[in-house]
């Protein structure tokens, strides 16, 4: 099995390719990118941890400012999982990305814009060029180097039968085996806008039909998205590009995202993403996704124009991660982020 994991990692890497070029194209929106090259080297360090409060706009931080204090105020915890890892995962994905504005909103409305067009046919797919691997290969090591992460495994509802297994990445799409030794890349890297699939869900009587959520669904949106007076904000340059379907295996991909406006997108523009999606044990039609934003329910997940409405929106809640039915009771859904929540009537009040 070790051996398995290790090629579905070496997939990955490829997959990774397709972001990184997508990344590029929000820079250039952004207006950055000569700013960085002349700047290439800059580092944390150039900031200075000493902090002006008064000079620091309150309404509208910049992803910097909001890493200072948290640096300042989160030192010495160093353990894996901290609070103080998880910001420094964060400053090294985003520092370079966001210079020199540091204003999240803004790549989160330049990635919501660049998905709309994609999806509609006015940006074209970059995967007929031609790449060439340039590693890391193996298993990653210590100090962050390695192939890209696995967050997601689960099984074909037929898997008796099938033996069929999809697995997940944030940053790689989705895979698929039907003998656990080879993996097959299912077309979102040459068919999604970004290559960040974060949950999968396959339609029990028909398996040909699957769907799936994207975004980075293990950041947290509270490591680093409050305001400087404490208050939540939703100022994060986590992302999404909606919900996707398949209806032949993975083969094509559709994005059911409310049609040809996309409405559903619209609840992220300025940044946030969907790390779970569910579908009922009774009715293929009813899906269920649980976002940064809230839940949202759509009851025509077959039809031609899926559309979806918003059903659940915590107050101070921006981490629902969780969404499981109640056992033998379809009608009540749990939902966790960081607290636990209850449906009642029907999932129309919780």
């Amino acid at each position: 099995m070790k051996t398995n994991i290790f090629n579905l990692r070496n997939l990955v890497i490829s997959s990774k390719l397709k972001l990184i070029e997508i990344i590029i194209y929000f820079s250039l929106i952004l207006n950055s990118v000569n700013l960085i090259a002349q700047d290439r080297d800059i580092s944390r360090s150039k900031v200075p941890i000493d902090i002006d409060m008064l000079s620091i706009n309150k309404a509208n931080p910049s992803f910097y400012d909001i890493m200072r204090i948290m640096d300042k105020n989160n030192v010495g915890d160093t353990t894996e999982g901290s609070h103080y890892k998880q910001m420094k995962k964060a400053e090294i994905m985003w520092h370079d990305r966001l210079f020199p504005t540091g204003q999240a909103m803004q790549m989160g409305a330049a990635i919501t814009d660049c998905v709309k067009k994609f999806n509609s046919g006015q940006i074209n797919s970059c995967t007929n060029q031609s790449w060439t691997e340039m590693g890391p290969i193996g298993n990653p090591g210590s100090g962050g180097a390695g192939t890209g992460q696995i967050h997601v495994i689960k099984c074909s509802p037929k898997y008796i039968s099938d033996k069929t297994v999809y697995a997940a990445s944030n940053w790689g799409g989705l895979f698929k085996s039907v003998n656990m030794g080879t993996w097959q890349n299912l077309n979102t890297d040459k068919q999604l806008p970004f290559t960040s699939v974060s949950d999968i869900a396959i339609d029990p009587n028909n398996t040909q039909h699957i769907y799936i959520t994207t975004g980075d669904a293990e950041m947290s949106m509270g490591h680093f998205s409050a305001n400087l007076d404490a208050t939540p904000s939703q100022r994060t340059p986590i992302f999404t590009a909606g919900v996707y379907r398949s209806t032949n295996g993975g083969t094509t991909w559709e994005h059911i995202n409310g049609g040809s406006t996309q409405p559903l997108l619209d609840d992220f523009v300025d940044g946030g993403t969907i790390r779970k999606i569910l579908m009922h044990p009774d009715n293929s039609n009813i899906l269920f996704i649980a976002t940064s934003k809230g839940v949202y329910k759509c009851l025509n997940a077959t039809a031609t124009t899926p559309s979806w409405t918003k059903i659940f929106s915590p107050l101070n809640d921006t981490e629902l991660k969780g969404l499981e039915f109640k056992p033998n009771d379809p009608n009540t859904i749990y939902a966790s982020g960081r607290d636990i929540y209850r449906s009642a009537a029907q999932h129309g009040n919780q």
